[in-house]
């Protein structure tokens, strides 16, 4: 079990819907509700654990995180 690793991380600022990682990222990707705003956001989470939003939605609505199959 030596080709992965557990980290441990709060996001305090978001309520988080989704979550998805793909094995060849180091990257989380989220979508959720900015706490500050309520806004639907996008966002990355890197191996440093810093939280980079994506994209706001505008007016309220929900934002769908699409992923790649192959």
């Amino acid at each position: 079990m030596a080709d992965y690793q557990t980290s441990e991380f709060q996001v305090s600022d978001y309520e988080i819907q989704t979550i998805s990682a793909n094995p060849e990222s180091p990257n989380i990707t989220f979508t959720g509700f900015r706490l500050s705003d309520g806004a639907n956001v996008v966002g990355t989470i890197d191996e440093n654990d810093k939280i980079t939003i994506d994209n706001v939605a505008d007016n309220g609505e929900q934002i769908i995180n699409l992923i790649p199959l192959n």
